[in-house]
C-alpha cells in the first residue's frame, strides 16, 4: 500500500475548506497526502471532520453521505473534490 500514497516534497500542511451551504465556511490547516486509487476524491480522517464541522454513520461509508455536525438527519452525498493550482512559495 506505500506506493499508493504519496506526499508532496516540502509541503507539510494545506489550508482546506468545505464549500457547501448546510455548513459555515473556514479555512482548516490539514497535512496533505494523496491516495493514487482514488483520483478526485478528499480522504478526511475524523480530527479534519470535526474541524470542518461535519461527520458521518460508518454504516453509510460507502454510500459516501455525511452531515453537518449539528444536523445529524441532514444527509448529504459527497462529491468529487474540486482541484486548485498551487505553488511553492
Amino acid at each position: 500500500m506505500g506506493e499508493e500514497i504519496f506526499q508532496i516534497p516540502k509541503i507539510e500542511h494545506v489550508y482546506v475548506g468545505l464549500m457547501d451551504e448546510t455548513v459555515e465556511f473556514r479555512w482548516v490547516r490539514a497535512e496533505v497526502h494523496g491516495f493514487l486509487k482514488l483520483p478526485g476524491r478528499v480522504l478526511l480522517n475524523i480530527p479534519l471532520m470535526i474541524e470542518l464541522g461535519v461527520s458521518y454513520n460508518p454504516l453509510e461509508w460507502r454510500k459516501r453521505l455525511w452531515y453537518p455536525i449539528d444536523k445529524p438527519n441532514m444527509r448529504r452525498q459527497s462529491v468529487t473534490s474540486i482541484i486548485y493550482d498551487w505553488e511553492l512559495i
